[in-house]
């Protein structure tokens, strides 16, 4: 009976044990799966946060956007999504710099994330003209000395010119651009006062192709070069001229008061559904019709 008796107690014994084991293992796992789930959560949420931040817009153009809705497909079901509605390409070119004001654009155009493209010549700073570079703008010549006395006079001081800023561009950044605008553009007719009746023009253009140079003209005037000097006007003579299709507008960074009003033109051009681009050697071009 002894025997019997010591067995049972035994039994007795080992079972809540096993039961305390088991509980044990069981909240080990559930902890673990707490953890992760606390882990996963954290993660999803700071690729949310990186997603956002890369998307974002200013917030005083968000709220007007204008939308229309569009049909996707997701999964077989048809969903309502808010687009913008696209008109066009906005090439925002600038020419004359760098200047006194150009850092001043710089930060406008970082901040609404637009990249544009600036002629450069030979004044301002080296250090200007790198940033320009380095934030993603395009780079395009606009000759050296923009003396149109000089340049015009015949196809060598020209050339000799746009070689010398081209230099520059390469000494600053590392890096040969081939686009350019003549200044004027390619219809200026200023040019017959130097040239004695050569018709340079034509034979600039002629030149600067065979060289390989693009060159670029422009189909929306700001104005800024002496027909205003007045901030709302710069911005009402391009947006004014703004419909369905590639506009590559024409302001200087060396005028303050046309720099002034390249924030208001971003946001237009941001609630009427336009992309903005940077030039290349193989985008739109508004080249004008040569006159001399």
């Amino acid at each position: 009976m002894k025997g019997k008796t010591v067995k049972i107690v035994r039994r007795r014994r080992v079972l809540p044990l096993v039961l305390l084991v088991g509980l044990a293992f069981v909240s080990v796992l559930a902890t673990e799966f707490f953890v992760a789930s606390i882990v996963m959560n954290m993660q999803k949420n700071d690729n949310l946060a990186e997603t956002e931040a890369f998307l974002e817009v200013p917030e005083d153009v968000l709220p007007s956007i204008n939308m229309s809705f569009k049909k996707v497909t997701d999964g077989g079901e048809n969903i309502d999504v808010e687009v913008p509605e696209k008109h066009g390409i906005i090439y925002l070119t600038f020419d004359d710099g760098p200047g006194p004001y150009t850092n001043i654009l710089l930060d406008i155009l970082k901040h609404y994330g637009v990249r544009a493209t600036f002629f450069v010549t030979g004044s301002g700073d080296d250090a200007v003209l790198l940033r320009e570079y380095e934030e993603g703008h395009a780079i395009g010549l606009h000759t050296f000395s923009h003396q149109y006395s000089y340049i015009y006079r015949n196809v060598d001081n020209f050339i000799n010119d746009l070689v010398k800023v081209q230099e520059r561009v390469k000494r600053v950044t590392g890096q040969t651009t081939m686009l350019m605008r003549f200044p004027g553009g390619s219809s200026n007719t200023i040019s017959t006062r130097y040239d004695g009746g050569k018709r340079i023009m034509s034979r600039l253009v002629d030149e600067v192709e065979k060289r390989g140079f693009v060159y670029f003209d422009w189909n929306i005037v700001s104005g800024d070069a002496g027909e205003t000097t007045k901030t709302e006007e710069v911005y009402t003579n391009v947006v004014n001229k703004l419909g369905d299709g590639e506009y590559i507008v024409l302001q200087h960074d060396v005028k303050d008061f046309s720099v002034a009003a390249v924030e208001k033109i971003i946001q237009y051009g941001y609630e009427h559904g336009y992309d903005f681009a940077t030039l290349n050697a193989e985008s739109f071009n508004a080249h004008h019709g040569v006159n001399n």
